[in-house]
């Protein structure tokens, strides 16, 4: 018997195309606003750019989703002339 490849909800894809390193997270942040708030019974969005969406409120039990909506980033700082890359990750707390 064959086993059928899994094919991943269009949700995550989308959520795992949409560019979105730290401090830019917008695309991310569409991408769970188009498919959650139409279904939620209630929700909203803080100042640090998190969802909180309930459904079925007066269920039981009681579920939870979290998670970072941002990805790993890098600015180039300089291309040498041998071609190596140097850069910083974006997010990262350096000292000063």
């Amino acid at each position: 018997m064959a086993v059928k490849p899994y094919t991943p909800p269009k949700f995550l894809i989308e959520l795992l195309n949409a560019r979105s390193p730290s401090g830019y997270e917008n695309e991310a942040h569409r991408v769970v606003d188009r498919y959650l708030k139409p279904i939620a019974e209630k929700y909203s969005k803080d100042a640090m750019g998190n969802r909180i969406a309930t459904i079925n409120a007066k269920g039981d039990p009681v579920l939870m989703l979290a998670g970072h909506m941002d990805e790993l980033g890098f600015i180039i700082k300089y291309i040498d002339k041998d071609g190596f890359i140097y850069s910083i990750q974006l997010g990262v707390m350096t000292e000063l």
